[in-house]
């Protein structure tokens, strides 16, 4: 046999034929992660959440109070930087008393992730600053490397008495521009992520650097003046601002921003009628008997405006330029959102329903 098969790669070579092994296998393609909710109780605010694929299949279990992506703002708060990993919050009995939450990292595409092992976590311009209690840590966001380490007492601290573990908001380590804040009880220090260095500064000038941070203007604007709807657009070489008139009476409206291109959302005092416009003031949705249902959860950036109508119990999702896209059922008391990459409608009781905002499919539903 075995001459036999020399006999044949001989006949191949004199005939000018070539034997080519077989192709390897393509390489499996990364499946994006996103947040699901299964109620705990019959309350919103008690619900726990977990990590699906897009596609339903379950990841983590749902026992996260919060899911959000990590990110940081520059010495503009109003204007956040998002990283492709998803940061997992989790409180025992105990650490829910102490109000302190438990910490895992999963990236966006689900390439790698960490357990629980973390007090908290910082995003910032070199990596994401995580911390436990042997120390704190910078991490690659494209493959959870370490970059960087140091212990508490090089960072000057009591991991006893940091901000993650004091669960003080306000407080919380964060990048601020240029360094990265490490707290203020006691001793205000902030870190300098590339060399390392710890800088003792006053609570006083902590206090203008985040006065200054939020005195910044947002990027987009919408003020409200009687039917007159007034839009403010800054950036580094100046503001602008544009006027439309409306030719109906509204309560609020706001600017969503989706790959940069803004929309103007207005809104009736009951949240039951609506109308979507740009910031010249040209009609993307028309005025009509519908709930705006575009507030995004888990940080994740707009991809759809989804409009609920209970009176017709449907939801209508249009795409970014008016199109009306699909229509998917929805009970009248269900809430409608966008949760990570899917369209959510859930009455937080009994189910939870995932659609695809591109396709109109059905991803998944949970049952509770």
């Amino acid at each position: 046999m075995k001459r036999f098969v020399t006999m044949l790669m001989l006949l191949a070579l004199l005939t000018g034929c070539t034997i080519k092994n077989p192709p390897d296998p393509p390489p499996e393609k990364p499946t994006l992660l996103t947040p699901y909710i299964e109620a705990s109780s019959e309350t919103y605010l008690n619900r726990f959440c977990g990590l699906m694929t897009i596609d339903g299949e379950i990841i983590t279990e749902a026992d996260c109070d919060i899911i959000s992506l990590a990110e940081y703002s520059d010495d503009n708060l109003h204007i956040n930087t998002l990283l492709p990993v998803w940061v997992l919050y989790r409180q025992s009995p105990q650490e829910r008393l102490e109000n302190r939450y438990s910490v895992a990292l999963y990236a966006e595409d689900g390439s790698w992730h960490t357990d629980f092992v973390y007090h908290g976590c910082a995003g910032t311009p070199y990596g994401l600053f995580v911390g436990n209690d042997s120390g704190c840590f910078l991490l690659d966001p494209e493959d959870g490397s370490e970059r960087k380490a140091w212990t508490w007492d090089e960072l000057r601290r009591d991991p006893a008495g940091f901000p993650w573990v004091t669960g003080d908001a306000y407080e919380t380590a964060q990048w601020t521009g240029e360094k990265l804040f490490l707290g203020g009880h006691g001793e205000t220090l902030m870190l300098d992520v590339e060399t390392g260095e710890v800088e003792s500064i006053s609570y006083e000038t902590w206090c203008a650097i985040q006065d200054k941070r939020i005195a910044q203007p947002p990027v987009w604007t919408a003020l409200l003046d009687g039917r007159t709807v007034t839009v403010t657009h800054t950036e580094p070489g100046g503001t602008t601002e544009t006027q439309f008139d409306l030719s109906f009476d509204a309560r609020y409206c706001f600017v969503e921003t989706m790959d940069g291109t803004p929309r103007v959302c207005v809104t009736n005092d009951a949240s039951d009628f609506c109308a979507v416009y740009t910031p010249e003031g040209d009609a993307v949705i028309l005025e009509q008997n519908g709930r705006l249902c575009l507030g995004s959860v888990e940080n994740q950036n707009m991809s759809c405006i989804p409009i609920q109508y209970p009176q017709e119990s449907v939801v209508k999702v249009y795409d970014w330029d008016g199109n009306l896209k699909h229509t998917l059922p929805a009970a009248a008391d269900c809430r409608v959102t966008q949760r990570g990459y899917l369209v959510e409608i859930t009455d937080f009781q009994t189910y939870a329903a995932y659609y695809d905002p591109e396709t109109g499919e059905k991803m998944t539903e949970h049952t509770f």
